[in-house]
């Protein structure tokens, strides 16, 4: 029989939850119990530390260790982890005006199996040598040149350190995204009771 509300609708009743996000697991509140972890007794302490550490495929820390400390630096919002990318060093372009002040155009030699398969409008080429052409820019232009910046920020709420949903199942060419989708909807069910 469904739960109705008090218009005889019937209600969307929560009978589970599965996930991870930056504190840990959802099932079992252990993320929730992460953000608390101060508040609660001992044991449920080493209940949480121990549910982390199984996320990065660790045995479980005592409370108050060195190993526990750096188990839950590796939580919630830090710094981020260049294991992805390194936020000090980001691809960038930079981009470059093609005329001088003097409103002369930009002049380069290069290879000819240098050039962009599809030559822009303004660009006109004459042969140097048999491999070798001289481009030059008319009328100006704006070019991209490779480089690097800082992130503006540097921190962010991250999954756990160590954990890599890839080694929960066999995750063939799957994004990390779709990772965290199919270990989200079984643990969900694994929470139920389902297997």
């Amino acid at each position: 029989m469904p739960l109705l509300s008090q218009s005889g609708r019937p209600l969307p009743v929560i009978v589970s939850m599965g996930g991870l996000n930056a504190a840990g697991r959802s099932s079992g509140h252990h993320g929730y119990r992460r953000l608390v972890l101060e508040q609660l007794s001992d044991a449920q302490q080493q209940q949480t530390l121990a549910a982390l550490a199984a996320m990065s495929g660790q045995s479980a820390p005592s409370a108050g260790s060195r190993e526990a400390a750096a188990l839950l630096e590796g939580t919630l919002i830090r710094r981020l982890e260049s294991s992805y990318f390194d936020p000090d060093h980001i691809p960038w372009f930079t981009p470059l005006d093609t005329q001088d002040h003097k409103g002369r155009p930009l002049q380069f030699e290069c290879r000819r199996k240098q050039l962009p398969a599809i030559l822009p409008e303004n660009w006109v080429l004459s042969p140097v040598c048999d491999d070798k052409v001289q481009v030059r820019i008319e009328g100006g232009g704006r070019v991209h040149i490779p480089n690097y910046r800082r992130a503006p920020s540097q921190a962010a709420g991250q999954l756990p350190s160590g954990f890599n949903p890839a080694e929960l199942y066999d995750a063939r060419f799957h994004p990390r995204g779709l990772q965290l989708a199919v270990i989200a909807a079984s643990d969900a069910l694994n929470n139920l009771g389902l297997d």
